[in-house]
């Protein structure tokens, strides 16, 4: 009998055709969100955001229990200006009346792409659920949490995010979201799904150094300073740094990511902080950390150490699933456990057991 070679390659065909459509269709549902950070060093930041839709009633969320903050303190209050649109029509929205990161609207019949604009003004010791000021005359930190809106219900490895930033004329930036490309100011990143894109700050500046750390997979040092005298860290400090990693190798056998970016701000004009995400870490420390000897062992060192090693709280479960949202309070009694197991709920965190609750429990 016969058999005709025809109907393998047809069906080979045909399949490849179907996962070419699949492809488009996952790249068309993806949101696209652009900033224009080139006023951050004013507290300015411009979004335009593109959301796939479809008609009918939509609520968006602006996160509000963010990894590592340990509280409901999305700025929210940082928004002005915002617009919704869709085929060129203003769409009508309104607040929730109780959860002020929720906003409702309709979407008209026939709308496939609804168009958002505002922009987020940040000031220096912000609270009251403003945004805080992460940006200087000389740098940025942009923080993704703040500059997007994503649909109620939805899980957050499911959403798929194409971001576009733009920079002040000649700064450069670093940050662990992969990059497609990059057209004088402005940087193209991959898509890639919500989870990744807020747990991926960029660090910019006018005054910036990356340093290469060596290890396997491999880890950077990125620095961005008020000066370029900030930047100016010593050979033994380097060598520290590049031993560290090695070390870090040699303890563990093993990596949680694929590279690491240490995202490293030397000013005295923005707050101390260190929080963790999963392939880099938001570091801030005084101007002069890596420079001074009185400050580099108190604040650069031991700022660092700790960072590559232990996996962020976030949102995604060591189940591998993401949190529904970050509108919603970690659970877990630490926002930084052994693995990044931080949960999201629609309620508020769990009472703590009372000593007499525990010593009834036994041992």
């Amino acid at each position: 009998m016969r058999v005709s070679r025809r109907r393998p390659v047809a069906a080979a065909l045909y399949c490849t055709l179907l996962l070419a459509a699949a492809h488009g269709a996952h790249a068309a549902s993806a949101a696209r969100v652009e900033v224009d950070a080139r006023e951050a060093p004013r507290g300015i930041e411009h979004v335009h955001l593109v959301l796939p839709v479809k008609p009918g009633k939509l609520t968006l969320l602006y996160p509000k229990w963010l990894p590592g903050e340990h509280s409901p303190d999305g700025p929210v209050a940082g928004i002005s200006g915002l617009k919704f649109s869709g085929k060129g029509q203003t769409i009508a929205w309104q607040r929730d009346l109780d959860n002020m990161h929720a906003f409702h609207l309709t979407i008209p019949s026939g709308t496939a792409e609804l168009d958002v604009v505002f922009e987020v003004d940040a000031v220096p010791g912000a609270t009251d659920n403003n945004a805080l000021r992460t940006s200087t005359e000389s740098l940025s930190l942009i923080l993704w949490n703040q500059l997007l809106l994503y649909p109620a219900g939805a899980q957050s490895d499911d959403l798929q995010y194409t971001a576009k930033l733009r920079l002040p004329a000649g700064w450069e930036m670093g940050t662990a979201l992969p990059r497609v490309g990059t057209t004088a100011d402005v940087t193209q990143f991959a898509q890639v799904s919500l989870t990744t894109l807020i747990d991926s700050p960029v660090l910019s500046g006018r005054h910036f150094k990356t340093l290469e750390l060596g290890g396997t997979p491999a880890v950077y040092l990125h620095l961005a300073a008020d000066s370029d005298a900030a930047l100016d860290m010593s050979a033994a400090a380097t060598a520290q740094f590049r031993k560290l990693v090695q070390e870090a190798t040699a303890l563990f056998g093993a990596t949680h990511y694929s590279e690491y970016h240490f995202l490293w701000t030397l000013s005295d004009q923005i707050g101390f902080e260190g929080i963790e995400h999963h392939q880099s870490s938001d570091n801030r420390s005084s101007e002069r950390s890596l420079i001074d000897d009185d400050l580099r062992p108190r604040q650069a060192m031991c700022r660092s150490p700790n960072r590559p090693r232990r996996p962020p709280c976030s949102g995604r479960s060591s189940a591998g699933t993401s949190s529904p949202a970050w509108t919603d309070p970690c659970t877990h009694l630490s926002c930084c456990p052994p693995a990044p197991t931080a949960q999201y709920r629609n309620a508020p965190p769990p009472a703590m057991p009372s000593p007499a609750a525990d010593d009834a429990a036994g041992p």
